[in-house]
């Protein structure tokens, strides 16, 4: 059992080792010259790095930790809300995220706060995106 993340990155960062393991099946793959590959799903918090920018084939999954957390006082603590984006793109233009949002509505539906699709428009030249908003409650009492 993971820890209890203490920032929106800790949050996004066991999201996303949790989502390797959910979306298996249908994550795509990042690759790099000269050749090494990873899984299609990273943490965008800013950081960089010297690896260059890969090239994407099929589901790629981008989770965006929140800069601003939501603090509540309660009776003799606090509540914080760590909120992550979850952004998935499909760019195998045969393929859609239908079966994507299910995994995630199975997995997710009670730290779901929003989701907002946008079907591939081929006029547009647009891909097929979903944007999950998750968030985990924690509370800390003094």
């Amino acid at each position: 059992m993971p820890s209890l993340p203490k920032t929106p990155t800790d949050y996004a960062i066991q999201l996303r080792d949790h989502l390797v393991v959910v979306l298996a099946a249908e994550l795509g793959t990042y690759t790099w010259e000269p050749g090494t590959t990873a899984p299609a799903i990273r943490v965008e918090d800013g950081s960089v790095t010297d690896r260059g920018t890969p090239t994407v084939e099929g589901l790629e999954v981008v989770l965006q930790p929140s800069v601003a957390s939501t603090i509540v006082p309660i009776l003799r603590g606090y509540q914080e809300k760590l909120m992550v984006r979850v952004t998935c793109k499909q760019w195998d233009l045969q393929r859609t995220i239908e079966d994507v949002l299910r995994l995630l509505l199975d997995d997710f539906s009670a730290t779901i706060e929003g989701i907002t699709r946008v079907p591939r428009n081929t006029r547009l030249d647009t891909i097929d995106t979903l944007t999950v908003t998750t968030v985990r409650t924690i509370t800390t009492h003094f």
